[in-house]
């Protein structure tokens, strides 16, 4: 789940949550962990100007990195925050 408001800047500023619903704290920033590097991966090809929440939900356990990366990558383009500039009939 993602959180976003415009924030007047020339620059998106992030934040990575996940609550105890996700599970111990191992689990917990393993859940972190996965959101920040599918966030890096695709970071030069979202919108600027946003304050973007991401919240680790208790489902992203026992996901691998890019199962994590792709659900990230479908949920910013609905959300219109993705601006793939390569290729714009990926899926």
């Amino acid at each position: 789940m993602i959180l976003y408001k415009r924030n007047g800047l020339e620059y998106t500023r992030t934040a990575f949550v996940a609550s105890k619903k996700v599970g111990n704290s191992v689990e917990r920033n393993r859940a972190r962990r996965l959101l920040r590097t599918a966030y890096r991966s695709m970071e030069a090809s979202i919108a600027s100007g946003y304050d973007i929440v991401f919240v680790a939900r208790a489902a992203i356990s026992g996901h691998k990195e890019n199962e994590v990366e792709k659900n990230l990558r479908k949920v910013l383009r609905e959300s219109g925050l993705l601006i793939d500039r390569h290729n714009k009939n990926e899926k």
